[in-house]
């Protein structure tokens, strides 16, 4: 199961965003669903309730460039760990038939939305600012 945000509206910010070239869209909407990313990884990082540090140094975020349509980028937050040492973090997240679900990753989403939000409308409006400057 895979727990995804969409934003509505933010209209004002849709209409300046529209005044800068694509290439300078993308970079600022990567740098602002970006920062949202952050605070989401930093909310689990919190509640995440195996206390090895192993499995809070393995949550991070991940970009992927989507191949069918260059504007849209994905933000993961999830455990990324090339080494395998935290393969337990699923029966954490969602329990085994001997050991009850203590859920971190989606209570950070759900927990964190708004805040979220918030950080990705101030880091865009940094930097729209910053591009008007800039012209």
């Amino acid at each position: 199961m895979t727990d995804s945000v969409k934003i509505v509206g933010l209209s004002d910010l849709e209409k300046k965003m529209k005044d800068l070239g694509p290439k300078v869209q993308r970079k600022h909407m990567r740098t602002a669903v970006n920062a949202a990313a952050r605070v989401v990884r930093d909310d689990a990082k919190t509640l995440v309730p195996v206390h090895t540090g192993t499995l809070k140094k393995a949550i991070k975020t991940k970009n992927r460039r989507e191949r069918e349509n260059k504007f849209r980028t994905t933000f993961s937050v999830g455990v990324f760990d090339k080494t395998n040492e935290t393969f337990y973090w699923r029966f954490v997240e969602f329990g085994t038939k001997n050991m009850p679900a203590n859920p971190f990753l989606r209570p950070a989403l759900i927990n964190s939305k708004d805040s979220a939000l918030n950080a990705m409308r101030i880091r865009l409006t940094a930097n729209i600012a910053k591009e008007a400057k800039g012209k």
